[in-house]
């Protein structure tokens, strides 16, 4: 006897079953009737259900069919119509043949350059060269400009010189006519490449002439020369015939040298001064400079020293120089030296010097009395 569950349906709305999800409140597998919906659903989990599909629903619905699945990629009615249109076997194509249809070449180097042409037989085509006369220009001359003959052109290739004047036909020219005197044409006269004229002075015009022959100004003397002169012209002084040229600030003479200048910044070769005499001095002068050197006094003879008897020349340098130790020594001739003896007969009391003399207690007193302790004659 088969054993009959009766399942319990839960009724509701879709808000009802909802809030029992929420509410972690389904069960598994329980079914649940939507009233507002009139649908089934099957709780999945406690918080999650399935809606099962209507019988209305699957109408519209492709049975699944073993070995085929569906696609995004729609297939529309414009493109079955397009495909129904194609004949059958379009896929085995061949280009016609027979008038009309030959249009590509053979592929092959000897058909290079060459057309498809139409005889006069129907279904016989060649590939050929076409000629000047195919296209209408059977009357073209194919020959290279310079070598062609031409009825004429507005310029010779190579110009000709007529009379010894070159042409080429590009413009007119002038020849002069030959006799017996040379002629010039008149419009060579006064013109560049041409000849010069001559004024009613006789002279060529300063116009014709280049500009460096009246840059030369010719003036009586220095003083006569403008305040401030033209850079680019040359300045003469009559009186003594030197050249001048403006520096932009004075002139300058630029007169040719003969031989040695009257002035210099500089000697051409320096020289050597000297002097000689009581002093010794020397240097090397080419004026570009002022020059100084230390002058050395002449050596006398007589040696660094203390002398108490020099000699002395009359430009008072000490040409000698002694220390004497005698009275001669000194030149002193009035005076007896200290080993000197006297006797009784030659002592006399004359005066109170001799008295004070002869009482003296020492050679200094002595000297003193005497009015020689003065006088530097070393020790008696």
């Amino acid at each position: 006897m088969a054993l009959i569950v009766p399942i319990k349906l839960k009724r509701g709305t879709r808000a009802t079953i909802a809030a029992a999800a929420a509410a972690n409140g389904l069960l598994v597998g329980e079914p649940y009737v939507m009233l507002d919906e009139a649908r089934l659903s099957v709780g999945l989990s406690p918080n999650t259900y399935e809606d099962m599909a209507k019988l209305s629903e699957l109408n519209d619905k492709v049975d699944k069919v073993a070995g085929k699945g569906l696609s995004t990629e729609d297939y529309t009615t414009t493109e079955k119509s397009k495909l129904a249109g194609i004949a059958p076997n379009a896929n085995n194509y061949s280009h016609p043949t027979g008038d009309g249809n030959l249009h590509v070449p053979a592929n092959s180097t000897t058909n290079n350059g060459k057309v498809l042409m139409a005889s006069a037989t129907a279904g016989v085509y060649t590939w050929t060269q076409l000629t000047k006369a195919d296209v209408g220009l059977n009357l073209v001359d194919n020959t290279a400009d310079a070598s062609k003959a031409v009825l004429s052109a507005s310029k010779l290739t190579t110009s000709r010189t007529i009379n010894g004047v070159s042409f080429d036909g590009s413009g007119n020219i002038t020849i002069n006519a030959v006799d017996a005197t040379a002629r010039i044409a008149s419009s060579e006269k006064g013109a560049a490449n041409g000849v010069a004229t001559l004024g009613v002075d006789g002279k060529v015009p300063a116009v014709q002439l280049p500009s460096f022959v009246d840059d030369v100004l010719e003036v009586a003397n220095f003083a006569a020369l403008p305040a401030t002169g033209e850079s680019g012209k040359i300045y003469v002084t009559l009186d003594n015939n030197k050249i001048w040229r403006w520096s932009g600030s004075a002139y300058i003479e630029i007169s040719p040298v003969a031989g040695n200048a009257d002035t210099a910044t500089k000697l051409a070769t320096a020289r050597s001064i000297a002097a000689t005499g009581d002093i010794g001095w020397s240097v090397t002068f080419d004026g570009s400079a002022n020059v100084s050197s230390v002058a050395t006094l002449a050596n006398t003879g007589v040696g660094a020293g203390t002398f108490n008897s020099v000699t002395v020349d009359a430009k008072g340098r000490v040409t000698a120089g002694t220390n004497p130790t005698t009275l001669a020594g000194y030149g002193i001739t009035d005076a007896a030296p200290v080993s000197h003896t006297h006797t009784a007969s030659q002592i006399s009391d004359s005066g109170t010097t001799g008295r004070a003399l002869m009482q003296a207690a020492s050679v200094a007193a002595a000297l003193t009395t005497l009015g020689l302790d003065s006088v530097d004659g070393g020790s008696f």
